[in-house]
This record gives structure tokens, C-alpha cells and sequence, in this order.
């Protein structure tokens, strides 16, 4: 073998070999990559539970942090309650069960069962609230009584109202008893018996009997209110020298015989409310809570009478009742006239101070009786003729509230006769009407009625006139509001309310665009 042959033989073995040394690298670098990549993925599972280890970390902190800082605030709360003054506690309680009472209304304020539960509810706060609300009696003046159980639970009832008569000690309180017709006698004797022994420091009393849960029937009604009625008028003729408000209601008592409703009337009617010097609120329905004269001391300080029943009520015990009021401001008769009684004459005085009066449709009020300061007076329209208005009402009635209108001429000329009203509410009757010449007079350029009008209130008023024609509403607008530029004559409406009958959408449209705001669409009354 020649030295060429030599030489190329050897190279060819040393490219074998670089080839087999370069296969095995190449098969080592793809093994240190798999390594690597899977090193690669470790290192980013195990960064990633590093990284969740790291935020589930500061999560724990921050809700540690929150919890002791909550723990802390419970703990300070608990330790001011703990330690919260018991005057403080008590100013609170007495607030949270005062009866807030509107100055002369014609309603009595609904029984508010939140202030009825509140001395209970505070005193379940902790052994500190309750120690402090139990030795509180200002926090136990309101008395809510339900009288709608089973008789086998009368006992325990009784007591637990008398406790909480005896936690009020001796300060004035606010008695509220619903007597549901379920109520046996001995259920009503043991309640009105622990009102009677604490009747001298009652501020105000609510009385109502009703159905409850049993059908109203005339005969369950007349069986009850028979057991009722003489035990609350046996209450009534007790003194109440602390007395301020007072509401009978007995429904259904209506049904029950006169004589019996009456309690002997004119012969042998009890002397109610003896002494009641300080009752400025006296509400009545269906109930014989009236004053006939001779009177001991009368009612000097009443400023609102609400009377409310089905039976007529006799003329003489009505007007006794308000003569004996010389500060009555508010007086609503809701019954009928039930004339003169043989026995008992009556007796009208002269004038009564009232500046709110509102009648039953078939209520008389004499012509004798004058009302120099009536300013409100509310009354069904279609007798508002019959009404012996005088010349002082005339001149001093801005409020005027009118149910029932028929719009005839009679009642309408009497509508005119008052001509200082400012305010006006005229609610229709249940059939189409024709209102033409109620607008036609509210329109009138030389005298037109109500010249003072500024807020007319209309509900209910069908009219029998075209809705194409129907436009006396529209007049009255553009008389009153849009040619008004003249100093003495009738000033602008400033509130016009209505509901959808008593205009039709056109007239609604165009008074819209000129009263804007000042014009009320509502729902009916």
C-alpha cells in the first residue's frame, strides 16, 4: 500500500469516527434540552406555587388584619353598650314611645306598634339595657292592648298588663284597646277594671271594638255591643283629670237598640267625662260618648269634636256637647240629624268659635248659631242651598270642600255666595252633570265667582257636555292665567289638580302648555 493510500485510509477512519462522536453529541445536546425543558417547566410550576403560596400569604394577613380590627370594633361596641348611660338609655326609649299628635286634626294617629314593642325590644339588648329600661318608667307610658285571644290565656294577659301599668308607676300614659268581639266578659271586666284604677293619670285613650276574625252579623254585633257599651260609658263617668285624647269606636253598635245605645236618653243618661278639663280631642263612632247639661264642668280646653255613626243623633245632646266646648276649633259631624228629644230641650248658643267644619249630608246646622271664624267647610254640594250660610261665613270661608256636586242653579248661586275662597275642592256626582254654568260664573270678567281662587281641585266630574265643547276648564285657564293683566281683577290660579274625568285629554293638553307645572293630573279621590 502506497503512502496515498495510506494517508486517505486514515482520514477515512478519523470521518468515521468524528461522525459516530458527532452522533452521540447530537444525541447528548437533544437529551440536555429535554432536561432542560423540563427543568424549564419545574422551575414555573414550582414559581407559580411560589407566587400563589406568596398572594394565599397576603390574603390571610389582610383577613387577619380585618378580623382584628372587626374584633376590636365588636368589642368596643359591646363595651359601650355595656356601659352606656342609662339616662341616655332611657331619653331614647321615652322618645322612641311618645305620641306625636297634629295640632287640631281630624283624625287620631294610627297605634304605633313600633313604640308598643320598644321598651321589649331594648331591654333584650343585654342585662344592662334591660336593668336600665325596667328601672325607666317613662319607657312604659305606651300601652298597646289586643284583646283577640283565647280565654284560657286571660290570666297571664291581665298580669302582664298590669306589670306594665306598675313599671309606669305614677306618670301620665297613652292607652290604646282593641277589643275584637271574641272577648268574653271576663276578659273585658278584668281589662276596663285595671283601666279604671289607673284612669286619673291616662293622657290618652283609644277604645275599638270590632268583629275580628267573626263574620259581622247583626246579630253577633248587637250581642256584643250590648255586653260593651255599658261597661265603657261605666269607664266614661269616672273623672279623667288628665285626659287629652280620647277615641270610642265601637263598630256595629249602630244595629243595637236605640233605648239600649242611647243608655235611657233623655231620662237616665249618664253624666260622661265628670271631669275632663284638659281632653282637646274628643273622637266618637258609633259610640253614645256625649255631654248633656247640667254638666259639672263642661269641656273647657276640647278644640276638636269628630262625631261618626249610622244612628241619628238627637239634636240636644249634640249641641250640649259643643256648647260646652268654648275653644272648639274643629268640629265634624258625620251623622244625621236625629231631630229634638220631648225630654231633654234644646239649647243653641249664640256662636261657636270653630274654624273647621265639615257636615254629614243630612246633618242640620241651625240658622241661630253663628261661626264668625269658620275658615274650612267641608259639605255635600247638592245641599249646599239648603245651608243657612250667613253673611260672616260669606266673608270669611277660603276653604271650601264640596262632595257630591250636581251643579244646579240653586247650588251653584250658593257656591257664589262665598266669595272669599282661595281654596277649592269640587268632587262630582256618581252621574254625567252639566257643569257649564259653574265655569261660565268662574269665567265672568265683571264678577266672577270665588275672584280670590288660587288653587282648584276638580274629581269625578262626568260632564254632560260635547267633549268638543267641553271647554270651560280651558276658559277658566286662559281667563284666570294667560289674559290676566289687570291689578283688580281675579289674581292667576297658582295649583289646578284633576283627575281623567273631569276633563277631556284636548282641554288637559292646552291647559298644560299653560300652566306647565302649576296643572296635576292625579288619580281619583
Amino acid at each position: 500500500m502506497t503512502t496515498a493510500q495510506s494517508t486517505a485510509a486514515h482520514m477515512r477512519k478519523r470521518l468515521y469516527d468524528d461522525m459516530d462522536a458527532l452522533e452521540g453529541v447530537e444525541r447528548a445536546v437533544l437529551d440536555a434540552q429535554a432536561a432542560r425543558e423540563k427543568a424549564q417547566a419545574a422551575l414555573e410550576l414550582a414559581q407559580a406555587g411560589f407566587d400563589m403560596a406568596v398572594a394565599n400569604e397576603q390574603d390571610l394577613l389582610e383577613r387577619r388584619a380585618a378580623l382584628c380590627a372587626g374584633t376590636l370594633r365588636l368589642r368596643n361596641s359591646l363595651q359601650t353598650m355595656a356601659t352606656f348611660p342609662p339616662e341616655i338609655l332611657a331619653m331614647v326609649c321615652a322618645e322612641a314611645v311618645s305620641v306625636r299628635w297634629e295640632e287640631n286634626a281630624s283624625a287620631i294617629p294610627a297605634i304605633d306598634w313600633g313604640a308598643a314593642r320598644a321598651p321589649s325590644r331594648f331591654s333584650l339588648v343585654n342585662r344592662h339595657w334591660r336593668h336600665a329600661i325596667l328601672s325607666a318608667p317613662r319607657c312604659w307610658t305606651y300601652l298597646v292592648i289586643g284583646v283577640v285571644i283565647p280565654s284560657e290565656t286571660v290570666e297571664p294577659m291581665l298580669q302582664q298588663v298590669d306589670l306594665f301599668l306598675q313599671r309606669s308607676r305614677s306618670l301620665l300614659i297613652d292607652v290604646n284597646l282593641a277589643m275584637a268581639w271574641t272577648a268574653t266578659e271576663v276578659q273585658a271586666d278584668g281589662i276596663l277594671r285595671l283601666l279604671m284604677a289607673n284612669l286619673r293619670r291616662i293622657r290618652s285613650l283609644r277604645i275599638c271594638t270590632g268583629p275580628g276574625f267573626l263574620p259581622r252579623t247583626p246579630e253577633t254585633a248587637i250581642q256584643y255591643n250590648e255586653m260593651f257599651l255599658p261597661k265603657i260609658v261605666a269607664l266614661l263617668q269616672r273623672p279623667t283629670p288628665e285626659l287629652v285624647h280620647l277615641q270610642i269606636s265601637c263598630d256595629g253598635a249602630d244595629l243595637v237598640d236605640e233605648e239600649i245605645y242611647w243608655q235611657g236618653f233623655p231620662d237616665d243618661f249618664p253624666f260622661l267625662l265628670p271631669t275632663a278639663p284638659k281632653l282637646q280631642s274628643l273622637f266618637v263612632s258609633s259610640a253614645p260618648i256625649l255631654c248633656a247639661r247640667p254638666h259639672p264642668i263642661g269641656l273647657p280646653s276640647l278644640r276638636t269634636l269628630v262625631l261618626n255613626s249610622g244612628l241619628p243623633v238627637y239634636d240636644s245632646l249634640l249641641w250640649d256637647t259643643i256648647a260646652m266646648a268654648p275653644q272648639l276649633d274643629v268640629l265634624v259631624v258625620e251623622v244625621e240629624s236625629g231631630g229634638e228629644s220631648a225630654g231633654h230641650p234644646l239649647q243653641l248658643p249664640d256662636s261657636i268659635p270653630i274654624t273647621r267644619l265639615k257636615l254629614h249630608a243630612d246633618a242640620t246646622f241651625p240658622a241661630e248659631v253663628e261661626c264668625p271664624r269658620l275658615q274650612r267647610f267641608e259639605f255635600a254640594s247638592w245641599r249646599l242651598d239648603t245651608f243657612p250660610i250667613s253673611d260672616s261665613m260669606c266673608s270669611t270661608i277660603t276653604t271650601l270642600l264640596l262632595e257630591d256636586a250636581r251643579f244646579a242653579a240653586d247650588e251653584v248661586d250658593a257656591m257664589r255666595s262665598l266669595h272669599v275662597v282661595e281654596h277649592a275642592s269640587v268632587s262630582g256626582a256618581p252621574w254625567r252633570v252639566d257643569d257649564a254654568q259653574f265655569y261660565t260664573l268662574l269665567c265672568n270678567a265683571v264678577d266672577p265667582m270665588w275672584p280670590r281662587l288660587r288653587h282648584l281641585e276638580l274629581w269625578r266630574v262626568q260632564s254632560s257636555v260635547n267633549v268638543s265643547e267641553r271647554n270651560g276648564l280651558l276658559n277658566l285657564v286662559r281667563a284666570r292665567n294667560v289674559s290676566h293683566g289687570s291689578e283688580s281683577g281675579p289674581p292667576p290660579l297658582e295649583k289646578l289638580e284633576i283627575d281623567e274625568q273631569s276633563a277631556p285629554g284636548w282641554v288637559a293638553a292646552e291647559v298644560t302648555k299653560n300652566m306647565g307645572a302649576k296643572f296635576v293630573i292625579r288619580a281619583s279621590k
